[in-house]
């Protein structure tokens, strides 16, 4: 096949003009709104080209994969990107989903941006990227590693293990540079070296930050638990030291409301998802969790460990060595917490968590047979299943002896006794502070002498400590 355009290094100036001035032309009274949702057609663009010829790009059954062959910048500053799929006659259209690109190719920083279909005719699709405006330079450049797809179930295999795969990433490994000449704008393209994922996994650590009793008596929402959110990596270069790393996701707040009687009853909320986020993890940064109750136990964890190193960290689940087998690093990119609180009034609890969704890494700085390398990566969005991956059981063993033994349970209840014997300690004194002379003074006078009569005020602590076992009895 001849990819005329897929490798041109040079598209001529006046077939760009005529594309720009094309996607936003109409004709007669039409209203601003109106014109700004109008684009022409991606064969258009693509036939103003004397170079193009559609017949160099066939359909191929069995050739799931997206290639970029064009990208066109607007007057309003919006950057198109033309697609051609070769399996469209066999399973139709295949949309692209995001894509991936840094504007600074000499020191690169990615970032995922979201692709909105304008146009599509057979085998090309026309995009235009959201959230992104072109740089108001004489010289812009486009370093794109890979665009993604949606999945397909019955083309795609699954991770074989407790991942999700969201989105396929397909190799781009191109470098588009835009110079403005006159009125016009001239476009090179290169291509350039990129990182190839494997196998990638990811998990969560959970850490046990202690218990304090505010969420127990309702009074604000206690951070109990620390998650560590981490992925794991194989890819197709050797890696001797990874200096840095770039990782993007997405998060969703979540609220479970849980009984705390009946067991497996719950009401799930979902706030929206984020834009996609992007962290810089580095070798020499740290990390830790934040220990404020009973129980608690303090972990500290680097951004980036040998999966050896991670191992011998973390007290993971007899699965984990499997998981991860042949990896290399583990990148630990994001800290959440999951934080409680009581209400007494309906009996159960609230819970609030973050999950960590289209997780992806997107570029590794590494040290390479002697050479320091700073790559692109290509590489799938997966989500993991959110369950802790070390062993629960030993992290909160001194929170879940608090609730889980009888005598943990006995001890919690002996300090709600003397917290309620305490309040009505504080009571009594208020009362005689408020009363020196007694509840009664000045209401009554005796016959003889004309003196004020103190009131006695008893308290049977027998009586109340039964009444309050009846009371909480109740309440079970």
């Amino acid at each position: 096949m001849n990819n005329t355009i897929y490798k041109q290094t040079i598209v001529y100036g006046v077939v760009l003009l005529l594309i720009l001035t094309a996607a936003f032309a109409f004709t007669g009274p039409v209203s601003i709104a109106e014109a700004v949702t109008q684009y022409t057609d991606v064969m258009a663009d693509l036939e103003a080209d004397e170079n193009f010829n559609a017949e160099d790009y066939p359909a191929y059954e069995g050739d799931y994969n997206l290639k970029v062959i064009q990208i066109a910048e607007s007057e309003s500053s919006e950057l198109f990107i033309y697609v051609y799929q070769p399996s469209y006659e066999e399973i139709g259209q295949m949309r692209a989903t995001s894509i991936v690109f840094s504007t600074t190719p000499e020191s690169p920083s990615f970032k995922t941006y979201g692709l909105r279909l304008l146009s599509q005719n057979g085998v090309f699709s026309k995009y235009v990227v959201d959230g992104f405006l072109v740089p108001n330079f004489s010289k812009r450049e486009y370093a794109i590693t890979e665009i993604f797809r949606n999945k397909k179930d019955y083309i795609d295999k699954d991770t074989g293990d407790d991942n999700n795969i969201n989105e396929i990433a397909c190799e781009v490994a191109q470098k588009w540079t835009a110079m403005d000449y006159g009125d016009t704008v001239i476009y090179a393209m290169d291509t350039i070296d990129v990182v190839t994922i494997v196998h990638q996994w990811g998990g969560e650590i959970y850490m046990n930050n202690g218990c304090d009793l505010s969420g127990a008596f309702g009074v604000k929402f206690e951070d109990r638990t620390t998650v560590e959110h981490f992925v794991s990596f194989r890819c197709n270069y050797e890696i001797d030291h990874l200096y840095e790393a770039e990782v993007s996701f997405v998060t969703q707040d979540v609220m479970f409301n849980k009984s705390a009687f009946v067991s497996g009853s719950y009401n799930v909320k979902y706030g929206p998802k984020s834009e996609p986020k992007t962290v810089v993890l580095h070798d020499d940064h740290y990390n830790s969790n934040s220990v404020h109750g009973i129980g608690g136990r303090a972990h500290t964890w680097p951004d980036i460990e040998t999966v050896d190193a991670f191992q011998k960290r973390v007290n993971c689940n007899s699965d984990v060595a499997d998981k991860m087998k042949g990896d290399q690093y583990v990148l630990s990119f994001y800290t959440s917490t999951i934080s409680y609180k009581y209400n007494w009034g309906d009996a159960d609890y609230d819970y609030r968590a973050t999950d960590v969704l289209e997780v992806a890494i997107l570029r590794l700085k590494f040290d390479c047979k002697g050479k320091t390398l700073n790559l692109g990566v290509v590489g799938n969005k997966q989500t993991s299943d959110g369950d802790p991956d070390n062993d629960v059981e030993e992290e909160f063993r001194t929170a879940k002896w608090f609730f889980s033994t009888k005598e943990g349970k006995s001890l919690i209840a002996a300090f709600g006794v003397i917290f309620v014997l305490a309040v009505i300690v504080l009571i009594v004194i208020a009362l005689f502070k408020l009363f020196p002379n007694g509840i009664g003074a000045g209401g009554s006078r005796g016959g003889g002498g004309g003196t004020s009569t103190k009131t006695d005020i008893h308290i049977d602590m027998d009586d109340h400590k039964s009444r309050k076992t009846s009371s909480k009895k109740k309440k079970r």
